[in-house]
C-alpha cells in the first residue's frame, strides 16, 4: 500500500500544476506569444535581406540591435519589476504595446513606406519591449503556482518554449510560402494580443493558492551585499571563471555566425526563404534533445565537464557554415550547425549554471544567477557587432572561414579545460 501512496502522490504532483486554471492561461498564452516571437526572429532578416535589400553589414547591426535593446532594458526593467505591485497589469500593456509595435511592419509594407531605417527602429523598439516583458514575466510562475508544485511548472514552461522554438519558424515557412514576409508578422502581432488575453483572463480568476510571502527583514540583507561582491561571486566559485568565461567566448562566436547568417544562406547558398525560415526551428529541436541528455551527462561526467562538452560541440558547430557552398546541399551544414549548436549550448548553459549555483553563498545567488544570465546576450550581441563591421572587411567567404577559426580555437580551449580540475582553472575561493 505504502508504494501505491507513493505513486499516487507522484502523480498527483504531476497533474495538480494543470488544474491550477490561472498558471494554464499564463502557459497557453505565453506558447502562443512565444511562438509569434520566434517567427518573428526567423523572419526578421530575411525581410532585411530579400525585401528591402539590405547590405550583408546592416543585417548584421540589425542583429545585434535587437539583441543589445533586450540585453540592456532586461536588468534595467528588474528594479521596477521588484517593486511592481501588479505585474499583471504591466504585462498586459507590454502586450499591447509589442502587438502594435510590430503590427507597423506589415502596415508600413502595404502602404509603401517600409525603408531600412523603419525597419531597424521598429525592431530596436521590439527587442526593448521585449526585455522589458521578460523581466515583469521572469517572476510570473512563482506567483501562480505553490512552491510544491514549481519544479513541474517550470519544465511545462520550458517544454512550452521549446515547442514554439520550432512552431514560430516552421509557422513562418508556411505563411511565407503564401505571403510577402512583412505580412507573415501579422501572426506575431496576433500572438501579442492572445498574451494580452491571458493577462486579462488570469486578473479575473481567483488564485488557487494564498500569494507569497513579502520579504523578510533576513532576506532584505541581500540588498545590502556591495554590488562589485555579488557581481563578482559566479567567478569565484570553483569553475565558475572558466565556465562563465568560456560562455562569453561562445557567444561570442555564435553571434558572429548568426549576424551573417541569412545573408549567408540566401545570397551566398541561394537558399529559398522558405527554407531557411523552416530550418530555422531546428535548433530547437538540437535544444530538446540536449535537454533530455542532461540526466545522463551530468551524473556520469559532472557538471563542469558536462558543459564543456557541450561548449566544445557548440564551438565545432560553427565550422560547418565554412563549407556552406551554392546548391541544394548547403542545407545540410545550415541544419548541422542549428541542431549540434543549438544542443551544445543547451548543455553548456544549462550545466554551467548548475555549476555555477550550486557554489554560491545564498545571500549572493540572485544577484549572482542575474549576472550569469545576462552574459548569453551580451555576447551574441557584442560578436553581431563585430559581425557587421567585419563582414564588410572580409567579405562573406571570409567572414565564415574567420568565425569557424575562432569556433576551433574555443572547442580546444573547452577540452583543455575540461580535461583539469575546476580548482586548477580558477581557484576553490568562497562565493562569499
Amino acid at each position: 500500500m505504502r508504494g501505491d501512496d507513493r505513486g499516487r502522490k507522484r502523480e498527483n504532483g504531476r497533474w495538480a500544476t494543470l488544474r491550477n486554471r490561472r498558471f494554464v492561461i499564463w502557459l497557453a498564452g505565453q506558447g502562443v506569444s512565444n511562438t509569434g516571437s520566434a517567427l518573428t526572429v526567423a523572419l526578421a532578416p530575411i525581410i532585411a535581406v530579400v525585401v528591402l535589400h539590405a547590405p550583408a553589414k546592416e543585417v548584421g547591426l540589425i542583429v545585434a540591435t535587437s539583441l543589445g535593446c533586450t540585453a540592456v532594458a532586461r536588468p534595467a526593467a528588474a528594479v521596477f519589476a521588484e517593486r511592481s505591485r501588479n505585474r499583471i497589469r504591466a504585462l498586459f500593456v507590454i502586450n499591447i504595446v509589442s502587438a502594435i509595435v510590430i503590427g507597423l511592419i506589415p502596415v508600413f509594407w502595404v502602404y509603401g513606406s517600409l525603408s531600412l531605417p523603419v525597419f531597424w527602429i521598429v525592431i530596436a523598439v521590439d527587442g526593448l519591449a521585449g526585455g522589458v516583458f521578460g523581466a515583469y514575466s521572469a517572476p510570473m510562475v512563482a506567483d501562480l503556482v505553490d512552491k510544491e508544485s514549481l519544479p513541474q511548472a517550470s519544465g511545462l514552461m520550458g517544454s512550452a518554449a521549446n515547442v514554439a522554438g520550432v512552431a514560430g519558424p516552421t509557422l513562418g515557412g508556411v505563411i511565407l510560402a503564401i505571403v510577402s514576409a512583412p505580412l507573415a508578422l501579422v501572426a506575431d502581432s496576433a500572438s501579442f494580443l492572445v498574451g494580452a488575453l491571458s493577462c486579462h483572463l488570469i486578473r479575473g480568476t481567483r488564485a488557487s493558492h494564498s500569494p507569497p510571502k513579502r520579504p523578510t527583514d533576513s532576506a532584505a540583507q541581500v540588498s545590502k551585499i556591495p554590488l562589485m561582491r555579488a557581481f563578482g561571486a559566479p567567478f569565484r566559485v570553483s569553475g565558475g571563471a572558466a565556465l562563465l568565461g568560456i560562455l562569453l567566448a561562445l557567444t561570442v562566436v555564435n553571434g558572429l555566425a548568426l549576424s551573417e547568417l541569412t545573408v549567408l544562406m540566401i545570397r551566398g547558398a541561394g537558399v529559398p526563404p522558405v527554407v531557411v525560415a523552416v530550418i530555422a526551428g531546428l535548433g530547437a529541436v538540437g535544444g530538446v534533445l540536449a535537454g533530455v541528455s542532461v540526466e545522463w551527462i551530468a551524473p556520469r561526467v559532472g557538471s563542469y565537464r558536462g558543459a564543456l562538452i557541450g561548449a566544445a560541440l557548440a564551438s565545432l558547430a560553427t565550422m560547418a557554415l565554412a563549407v556552406v557552398k551554392p546548391g541544394g546541399f548547403a542545407v545540410i551544414p545550415y541544419a548541422a550547425y542549428e541542431v549540434i549548436g543549438a544542443g551544445g549550448s543547451t548543455l553548456l548553459i544549462s550545466l554551467a549554471f548548475a555549476q555555477v549555483i550550486g557554489g554560491l553563498a545564498p545571500a549572493a545567488r540572485a544577484r549572482g544567477i542575474a549576472v550569469a544570465a545576462m552574459l548569453p546576450e551580451a555576447g551574441q550581441t557584442i560578436g553581431a557587432l563585430i559581425g557587421g563591421i567585419l563582414v564588410g572587411v572580409l567579405g562573406l567567404a571570409r567572414f565564415y572561414d574567420m568565425a569557424a577559426a575562432l569556433g576551433l580555437v574555443v572547442a580546444v580551449l573547452s577540452v583543455w579545460l575540461a580535461r583539469r580540475k575546476p580548482f586548477e582553472c580558477d581557484g576553490m575561493a568562497n562565493a562569499m
